[in-house]
């Protein structure tokens, strides 16, 4: 079963597979960096909140969302 929330939309084992990215100490910071931003689009998060949180652009997050 997939979890949506504003239009994204993310299967659990995909959202375990970016949970387990963004907790990794190994794995490219641009990589964990996407992932948090996908993780936090599907908890309905803000592109702006998102921008400030991560200290991306918000081309960058509506890229990646």
């Amino acid at each position: 079963m997939a979890i949506k929330t504003d239009g994204v939309e993310v299967s659990r084992t995909d959202r375990a597979k970016l949970e387990a990215w963004v907790r990794s100490q190994t794995i490219a910071h641009s990589l964990a960096v996407r992932a948090q931003i996908v993780l936090g689009s599907v908890q309905s998060e803000s592109i702006r909140d998102l921008t400030d949180r991560l200290g991306v652009s918000q081309p960058t997050v509506c890229l990646w969302r």
